[in-house]
Formats: structure tokens, C-alpha cells, sequence
């Protein structure tokens, strides 16, 4: 599928919000056009979504290069692990 294509059959949203964010996720993994917007990466950050190879925001890891990579949400080490009994 050519980047066209994939922009056309995946336009970017204006609300809600989660929908938004969910599109640069989804844009990154299927196009490599452009790098998320640092002030998304913050939001998602906060949010405790991060990127394979953006972990050193978390303390692990170190930088990547944007654009190559493979979005996936991930806890963030400060957050308890739950366990279901």
C-alpha cells in the first residue's frame, strides 16, 4: 500500500482526542512519511504509551531514531504490575 493510499483510507481525525493520538500510532507503524510530533510524544508519554526504542523517557533504554519503529503501548516501570488471582 503506498503512503498515499494509506492517508487517504486513514483520515486523521479531529476529535476525540484518544482518536487523534491512536492516528500518529497507527501513521507511524504503517507510513514512514514523517516522525511523530514531539508534542504528541509527550502526550503519550503522559499518558504512559510508549514507543519501542523511546523507553529512555522512562529511565530504560536508550534513543532511537523516530520512524523506525514499531508502535506499542507499554506500563511504564513507576506503575504497579497487577496480578489477577
Amino acid at each position: 500500500m503506498s503512503n498515499a493510499e494509506w492517508h487517504r483510507l486513514n483520515p486523521q481525525p479531529i476529535y476525540p482526542r484518544a482518536h487523534f493520538l491512536g492516528w500518529y500510532l497507527r501513521h507511524e507503524a504503517a507510513c514512514d512519511c514523517q516522525p511523530i510530533p514531539e508534542t504528541v510524544l509527550r502526550e503519550l508519554d503522559a499518558l504512559g504509551i510508549v514507543t519501542p526504542g523511546r523507553t529512555h523517557r522512562f529511565g530504560i533504554g536508550q534513543p532511537a531514531v523516530i520512524g523506525q519503529h514499531h508502535p506499542v503501548p507499554r506500563r511504564p516501570p513507576s506503575l504497579p504490575v497487577l496480578h489477577s488471582s
